[in-house]
């Protein structure tokens, strides 16, 4: 009985282990599919971190390009701001001649009524006709 124990033990041993076996080969089979699906899903996010990088590169290149333009933009803003500034100057200027001009004009008009007023003051009112005639002042006496 002894013999015929030990081979049974035996067989039985070994279908236990070989049942055990079974186990672990499926479960290994999982791990690598799924080191496998891991390993596919970390190249598409280096993938991805790399597209991110380059876009973060290039959007940089740009802000910089804009910046430049920003600035380029300002100093022309500046120059005519400046540019302006010297028109409204020189307008002012000139503004300021032409009203020097007309003041002048409006004196002259004024000493010319009270000196021809002073001349003709000794005159009567029969004696003398003032009449207007295509924008010219007439005296006759």
């Amino acid at each position: 009985m002894k013999k015929t124990i030990l081979p049974l033990v035996f067989v039985s041993l070994m279908f236990g282990l070989w049942l055990t076996s079974c186990v672990p080969t499926k479960k290994l089979t999982e791990s690598e599919a799924k080191v496998n699906q891991l390993e596919s899903d970390s190249v598409k996010t280096h993938n991805l971190l790399n597209d991110c990088n380059a876009q973060v590169k290039e959007l940089n290149q740009d802000k910089s390009t804009l910046e430049n333009q920003n600035q380029v933009g300002k100093n022309n803003l500046q120059t005519l701001a400046d540019e302006s500034n010297l028109t409204i100057k020189d307008q002012a200027t000139r503004l300021q001649r032409l009203e020097d001009i007309i003041q002048n004009q409006r004196n002259i008009m004024t000493n010319l009524k009270n000196s021809i007023s002073e001349a003709l003051i000794n005159y009567e009112a029969d004696e003398l006709s003032v009449y207007q005639k295509n924008g010219n002042v007439y005296v006759s006496l």
